[in-house]
């Protein structure tokens, strides 16, 4: 098999999420999340996306499957809601904790904007490890790992691998699994290693644990950013009104009864009135094809 192509790709996302208090309250995970719209996210993320004459949405749609996550940034970020928001992107970790114990991918603090770019995500060694593993085992996982290039005997205890199967170059490095260079084996029809079929179990065994499990890839199909208040507070809580009552302009109004009607209208404009947030996102990417 042909080693796989992979493609390095850099988005920038201009996510945003409109809506009064009330809205979002009533309206819930509609209202709070941005994703791209239904059968645009091959032209969001595909590697021909500003050729979409030239995209096969089917062969771009597989691609989207895998990707591996290189880097991602925070550009830009205006939060007009009166709440700190609680950010999650799908496909990055959730390294921010506030004091409830939720976890997201950033937050963004009450009417702020920031305009310093931050970096949310960058893929450690480790990471590239996991990236060097599906540039030259592509075809392999954790679910295959046992049967995709090996040939079952019956009965017998010893298995027949190809000569390109991950566990081979295990048993390159560690000569000890079967005391001696596995090269010096003769190979069956110049392709195939004859392997103790329990050395076999134990290196696919040490593949998952320690390679395949860190192997995170993400579905870009799915790709979305959702939007809560921390902690998961309702949007209509205002507690005992003073965040609301704080951005009332100043009133010469001195009988109570005006006064207390003054305050409800305000309250009522404070849960219905249109607010923003906005965010530019870049993200750096790897596709296979």
């Amino acid at each position: 098999m042909d080693a796989p192509n992979i493609t390095t790709l850099k988005r920038v996302l201009n996510v945003n999420v409109t809506g009064s208090l009330t809205k979002l309250s009533q309206n819930g995970e509609t209202a709070t999340s941005w994703k791209p719209i239904d059968g645009k996210q091959v032209h969001m993320f595909g590697e021909n996306s500003h050729e979409d004459a030239n995209i096969d949405p089917s062969c771009a749609t597989n691609a989207l499957k895998g990707a591996t996550i290189v880097s991602a940034r925070l550009l830009e970020t205006r939060n007009e809601y009166p709440f700190t928001l609680g950010v999650t992107v799908s496909c990055l970790p959730r390294n921010e904790i506030v004091d409830t114990g939720d976890k997201y991918t950033y937050t963004a603090l009450p009417k702020s904007s920031v305009s310093s770019p931050y970096t949310l995500f960058e893929a450690d060694s480790r990471t590239q490890d996991s990236q060097n593993w599906r540039k030259k085992y592509s075809e392999y996982n954790g679910t295959n790992l046992e049967t995709q290039g090996v040939l079952e005997v019956k009965n017998c205890p010893y298995v027949f691998v190809k000569d390109t199967h991950p566990v081979i170059d295990v048993l390159r490095d560690n000569r000890e699994l079967i005391g001696s260079d596995i090269d010096t084996h003769q190979k069956i029809d110049n392709e195939w290693f004859k392997v103790a079929r329990q050395v076999h179990h134990q290196c696919c065994n040490a593949l998952r644990s320690r390679v395949l499990s860190k192997l995170a890839t993400h579905d870009l199909n799915y790709f979305n950013v959702k939007l809560e208040r921390v902690g998961g507070q309702d949007w209509m809580d205002i507690g005992d009104g003073s965040v609301a009552l704080a951005s009332m302009a100043p009133t010469n109004l001195t009988d109570p009864t005006e006064i207390h009607l003054r305050q409800q209208q305000h309250l009522d404009d404070f849960l219905t009135k249109e607010y923003n947030y906005n965010a530019r996102l870049e993200l750096t990417y790897e596709l296979q094809n």
